[in-house]
């Protein structure tokens, strides 16, 4: 980019007249990187705002493997916001006095609450079913409640299987798979058949 000074100059065009102005040149960089969970997973569509200290703003949205370059920014100090759907937003100060093209920003997943519920064919709440739980990271184990209800946190972008089971029942459905993606989730009501 250029600056010139003075930056405006009033004319009155009376006759053939002529201004005079310097030009300078502005060095600018580019500003790139990626952005990722804390376990290294790119994060696709994460949006960015990076402000420079002269006020300069980009909005960048990181592409498939997580990916982004920002160009044309001054050198200084970069303010930098990193938001994407089922993450924690994240905010940056970042001395910018070069091409810096190797940025890795974190982003951790927020964590959303699977939930279900166990009744016998009847509809009333079934107590004490043991519910299993994997794909979440580590392998939990729950029991029903007295409403028959059962709830745990899981992280984004985790695909949660859960297992039903009671002695002397048989579940309808026995088991359930659901991505978690940026929402709570509420399964469909496994239903016992008990002797």
């Amino acid at each position: 980019g250029f600056t010139f000074t003075p930056a405006s100059t009033a004319v009155t065009l009376t006759s053939n007249q002529s201004a005079n102005f310097t030009v300078a040149s502005v060095r600018s960089y580019t500003f790139a990187g990626s952005v990722k969970t804390p376990k290294g997973q790119a994060i696709a569509n994460a949006v960015l705002l990076i402000t420079a200290i002269d006020g300069t703003s980009r909005l960048v949205t990181t592409s498939r493997n997580g990916s982004f370059t920002a160009r044309s920014l001054p050198f200084g100090t970069l303010q930098v916001t990193a938001i994407a759907r089922g993450y924690e937003s994240r905010t940056l100060s970042i001395a910018h006095t070069r091409n810096s093209l190797k940025n890795v920003l974190t982003l951790s997943p927020l964590p959303f609450t699977l939930s279900g519920v166990v009744r016998n064919t009847r509809g009333e709440a079934l107590r004490g079913a043991t519910i299993k739980i994997s794909g979440i990271g580590t392998a939990t184990t729950l029991a029903t409640g007295s409403d028959g209800r059962f709830s745990i946190n899981v992280p984004h972008g985790t695909t949660a299987k859960v297992s039903v089971s009671k002695s002397g029942c048989r579940m309808t459905p026995g088991t359930a798979t659901t991505k978690i993606d940026g929402a709570n989730k509420a399964l469909t009501a496994f239903v016992a058949s008990c002797r």
